[in-house]
Formats: C-alpha cells, structure tokens, sequence
C-alpha cells in the first residue's frame, strides 16, 4: 500500500472510532434525536419515545416497534406536537409480556400483524375512525377475552383473530360488509356460534358453514359466501345458492370431495374467478354445476371446464310465496308434483324458488317440507 493511500485508511478509520464513542458517551432517555431514512416514495426519520420507536412522515407518525419485554403501554396521541396516527406492521409482534395497550382516538390504521402472538394481552381498545382490522393483527393472542369493534371498522381481514381460544365477547358492528377467511377461527366465540348454528352469518355474510352435511339451502338473507366458507366439508352432497347471494368469494366451495351439484340462482352472481372456488379435489369438479343462461354461473363453469346445465332464461320476478317453487306466483299441484320430481332426483327439474318451499325450515328439502306442501294443498282446498 502506498503511504498517501495509507494514511487516508487511518483517517477514515479514526473518524469512524470518534463518531462511535461519541454516540456512546451521550445516551438519551424519552425522545431521541432523529435519524433520516430516504426510500424511494416516501421519506421518514426515526426516533424513540419512552419504550416505542416510530417513524416520523413530517405531517404523521406511525408506531414501528417497542421494547419486547414491556408490560403495559400507552401510546400517545402526540410526539413532539406531530399526531400518532398508525400503528405499523409487526409493531408489538411477540411482546409476550403485553398485558394491556391504550390506543389513542388519533390512531386511525393497525397494520398487519401489529399484536400477533401478544400472548399476555388482556385489553386492547380499537379506537373510532379504525376502517379496517388487517390480515393476522391479533392473532393467537391467547389471553384476549373480549374485543368490541367501533363502527367506523368496515373490513375484517384474514385470521385478524385467529386462534384468540379464549376471546368469549366479539362485538362486531353492522358497519362491517366483508371478512376474510378464518378470521376467527379458534376463538370460544366462533365455536359458540357453530353450536348455534351450522351457518354462521354476520351481517350477511355467510362465513362458515362447515359443520353442514347433505343437501343445503343457503339461507335467506345471505348476502356473500365468504371466503373458505364450505371448504373440506366431508360430506356435502348438494347445494342451493339463492337469488339473494351476490358474491362468492375464493375457494367457498373448495375441496368438498363429495359435492354432487350446486345450483346459482343468482344469474349475475360474483363467482370469484378459481378453479378452486367449486371443487372436489381442490381443482377438478367431478360433479353439475346448475345456472341460468348467459349467466355469470355459465359464464364460471365454461372457464374452468366445468359441468354445467343450464336452467333456462332467468325469471325477471321472484315470488315469494311459501311453496311456490316453479315461479309461477301462484301455489298449487304442480309446485309439489315438480318438488316430488326433484326429490326423486329425475334430470332437468327446474327449481325457481328453493327458499319458498323449505316449510319444515331446517334449510333442507326432503321429505318433511313435501308432506307440509301437501297439508297446506288439502287445507287451501277445504
């Protein structure tokens, strides 16, 4: 090495050495000095409060991370006069000994991940203006008893709560209009719901129906199947998917290996765009799928090279008269000859109105709700 090069190593390494024992010798206790990060889009410093560290955006800041083994914490609405509007992803991911978190009303975002495996935490509260509870935030936070929503949330996303085996109080407000898939699988209150019902439905969104077997109505009301909702039923042979459902999400109907048919009728029903969607093996679909002409169903089936029979040209107006099942508006003979028909499993019996001859209501068709079709026939007619 030259002498002129070599002297300018010592420099540099000495300026390195000065600079790290500088740092060293003057510690700083709440709030530190900031330090700039520059990416591509968005520019930010960084800095500690208390036992927090966030990152600044000039006009807000956002909660990045935290001491792992804190107790308790209470966010503050403001550092250094800049508004804490967001909690950022992983923020108290695995702070085990978290048993409780005061989030302040200026906080309007929680991140992904945010609370995962808070395994200690027993009260949170999710401020109003939160729009959305995203993928996995509270996930196996094992001591979580109860949670109540503000109205502002209007999207739950995939396994927000999952595995939360003890969270017994959910308060979810009708502001929400979707939830991801097993968002609350593994909670006392999901299981709760199970024993209640073979369909759990909030707010219209039918989110499990697991637990079902044999030939399923989907019940009136019901406005989304959601995501994963039917998937590994076991023992699923048919399934009737009324007017009133507008959207099918990913893999509803996913890996049912003894699905024989399902029927849409819905003819401008969102199916999501899957193979997975309907299936018995996870891809291929061995059994009918049943819909109107020119329908989104028809349209679904011929992509993915599906079965499909057609049910003729969608009826313009339903009725809803109880047995009425051909559409006609009117209830008599040849509503309980046509159910009999479908009963016996004949080929090309159309149904129109499923719901309006489910009397016995246990949302099947059998046998029960024929013998009430012909009791109502005999009592019309006397």
């Amino acid at each position: 090495m030259k002498g002129g090069n070599y002297v300018k190593v010592k420099k540099v390494v000495a300026l390195i050495m000065t600079l790290f024992i500088m740092d060293m010798a003057y510690p700083t206790l709440n709030v530190t000095s900031e330090k700039f990060t520059s990416f591509a889009s968005y520019e930010y410093t960084e800095g500690t409060y208390d036992r927090l560290t966030y990152k600044n955006y000039g006009d807000y800041i956002e909660i990045s991370d935290c001491y792992k083994s804190v107790e308790t914490i209470e966010i503050p609405s403001y550092i250094n006069g800049i508004p804490v509007t967001s909690i950022g992803e992983n923020a108290f991911y695995e702070c085990r000994d978290l048993t409780s978190v005061n989030i302040p009303e200026s906080v309007k975002n929680i991140g992904s991940f945010a609370f995962t495996y808070c395994k200690s935490l027993k009260s949170v509260n999710i401020p109003d203006g939160v729009t959305s509870i995203e993928y996995d935030t509270f996930a196996f936070c094992s001591s979580l008893i109860s949670i109540e929503l503000p109205e502002s949330v209007t999207f739950i996303d995939d396994y927000a709560f999952y595995s939360c085996k003890n969270l017994v109080s959910l308060n979810i407000p009708e502001s929400v209009t979707k939830i991801g898939g097993f968002a609350f699988y593994k909670t006392l209150w999901f299981e709760e719901k199970r024993k209640e019902n073979p369909f759990v439905v909030i707010n219209g969104i039918l989110i499990d129906g697991e637990m079902c077997s044999g030939e399923i109505l989907i019940p009136d009301g019901v406005k989304s199947i959601g995501y994963s909702a039917f998937a590994g039923c076991e023992n699923l042979v048919s399934v009737v998917v009324p007017r009133c459902v507008e959207t099918i999400e990913y893999g509803a109907f996913k890996a049912c290996p003894e699905l024989e048919s399902i029927t849409f009728l819905n003819p401008e029903c969102d199916i999501f765009a899957d193979e997975y969607t309907v299936s018995n093996n996870f891809d291929y679909f061995y059994g009918t799928i049943y819909g109107y002409e020119n329908s989104t169903t028809q349209m679904y089936a011929g992509k993915y090279h599906k079965n499909f029979i057609s049910l003729g040209q969608a009826p313009e107006e339903v009725s809803t008269l109880a047995g009425d099942i051909n559409g006609d508006g009117k209830f008599n003979v040849a509503d309980t000859v046509l159910f009999q028909k479908y009963l016996l499993g004949i080929s090309d019996t159309e149904i129109v109105n499923p719901n309006n001859v489910d009397l016995y209501s246990d949302r099947r068709l059998d046998a029960f709700d024929l013998c009430l079709m012909k009791r109502k026939l005999t009592e019309d007619f006397i």
